[in-house]
């Protein structure tokens, strides 16, 4: 179970060192209707933020499945201990380091990274089992909305309706 895991993290962090770009301009971090990809230009100012980052806590988990532009919101909690917990129920597992977090669902076969962009808490989801992808990203509660569940008709946040 562990080797899994950790392979499944290892393949999302190679996704998103090599793919994170804002998939459209419907992201509350859009600017200028242009999209800006999310990588940086030197070593230097991917880590900009990086010093005073604590994974450990309450966020808001804003999810677009297929990348819509649509979120929808759950609060998820990352404990010291390495789990996790969401506002709609789910549990699982996650690894951090100083810009990057990646979770995955105990339950399901659905997987995050989120990256540190200088102020940005952005990534991507992946759902194995039902070949799904989505966009993602994090705020501290109240930053911008509270929690709104899951979008009618759309997976939650685990990927299951």
């Amino acid at each position: 179970m562990t080797r899994k895991l950790q392979t499944g993290l290892a393949f999302i962090l190679l996704l998103v060192a090599f793919s994170c770009t804002k998939e459209n301009d419907n992201s509350p971090f859009s600017s200028s209707g242009s999209s800006k990809a999310l990588t940086s230009t030197s070593a230097d100012e991917a880590v900009v933020a990086a010093p005073d980052i604590s994974w450990t806590g309450s966020w808001v988990l804003h999810y677009s499945w297929g990348c819509t532009g649509s979120f929808g919101t759950t609060t998820i909690k990352f404990n010291s201990n390495g789990t996790f917990s969401t506002g709609s129920g789910n549990t699982g597992h996650y690894v951090s380091s100083a810009i990057i977090i990646l979770w995955k669902y105990d339950s399901y076969n659905t997987s995050y990274a989120i990256r540190v962009n200088k102020t940005e808490y952005t990534g991507i989801a992946g759902d194995f089992a039902n070949q799904i992808k989505g966009c993602a990203f994090l705020t501290k509660p109240g930053a911008l909305t509270e929690p709104s569940n899951q979008l009618k008709g759309q997976p939650d946040d685990a990927g299951k309706r």
